[in-house]
């Protein structure tokens, strides 16, 4: 089975690990479903384009990468710790070149990022009003999704 065959297949890992890490009766599966499947492919590049900034903040230095290809993000996913030891904050920058284009990550490693990072269902939000023209109600913070664990482990 591919993605064309079963579009959801690549948000069901994020789908199914929700009720673990969020209230389920705040969460419109049905909902969330058809904003995953219509609403957050037309925001993100179609092509092969990554432009993903990752900034790691700690007590004493910060640091930070800039993934520009797809083996550099896989390589992420895949060999670093979500959470690492000592880390304050970790910011996952994604570029476009305006917010009326695409962002520069694909709906794959979207859906990893979400997946990984267990977050909230309210920032899918947020992420579709990248890709048409900017309301004014739209530019300032009413569209900041900020959750915060009880265990102060991560905010997203």
């Amino acid at each position: 089975m591919t993605v064309d065959d079963d579009p959801l297949q690549i948000w069901r890992p994020y789908l199914q690990q929700l009720p673990a890490h969020h209230d389920p009766s705040s969460v419109n599966l049905a909902d969330l479903e058809n904003h995953l499947l219509n609403g957050v492919p037309r925001v993100l590049t179609r092509r092969n384009e990554i432009h993903v900034r990752l900034t790691d903040v700690y007590d004493d230095h910060r640091a930070t990468k800039l993934h520009r290809d797809l083996e550099s993000l896989q390589g992420f996913f895949t060999t670093e710790s979500a959470i690492p030891d000592g880390l304050n904050i970790r910011i996952l920058s994604i570029y476009s070149s305006a917010s009326i284009l695409p962002l520069k990550i694909t709906p794959l490693f979207m859906a990893l990022l979400l997946e990984r990072y267990a977050v909230h269902p309210s920032f899918i939000q947020v992420l579709l009003s990248f890709g048409r023209n900017v309301h004014i109600s739209e530019a300032g913070n009413s569209l900041l999704c900020v959750d915060e664990r009880e265990n102060d482990a991560c905010e997203s």
